[in-house]
């Protein structure tokens, strides 16, 4: 599965910072970038995660788990299950993860991640 680039604005998300201070925070930790949609280098981006206070590499399992999607857009489980079984992401309430291939728009339903063009 392709990944998307990591953009200032992605890591901010996904971070659950505002872009601009995500932005200062690289800028402060010696990265070269000027604007939320400037693209991280694949090579520092463990140390872009890790300077804005996400783990260095997400464990592919904990990604589409419900409980961390609720974390990641600061909404109690209960609600969160409610948000994606009326966009249709979950089928059943007591799931315990998102479909992998559904992760994007679940995502999307949260606010977590944005559109880009």
């Amino acid at each position: 599965m392709a990944r998307h680039k990591a953009t200032v604005r992605s890591l901010a998300v996904e971070a659950g910072l505002d872009v601009e201070v995500a932005l200062l925070t690289l800028m402060e930790a010696d990265f070269d970038v000027h604007d939320a949609r400037d693209v991280l280098p694949k090579s520092r981006l463990n140390s872009a995660r890790v300077s804005l206070g996400l783990s260095s590499c997400p464990k592919a399992a904990s990604i589409t788990e419900v409980s961390s999607l609720a974390r990641r857009a600061g909404l109690d489980e209960a609600a969160t299950r409610d948000r994606l079984i009326e966009a249709g992401v979950l089928r059943k309430r007591r799931l315990k993860r998102v479909p992998r291939g559904l992760l994007e728009r679940a995502e999307r339903t949260l606010g977590l991640r944005v559109l880009e063009v």
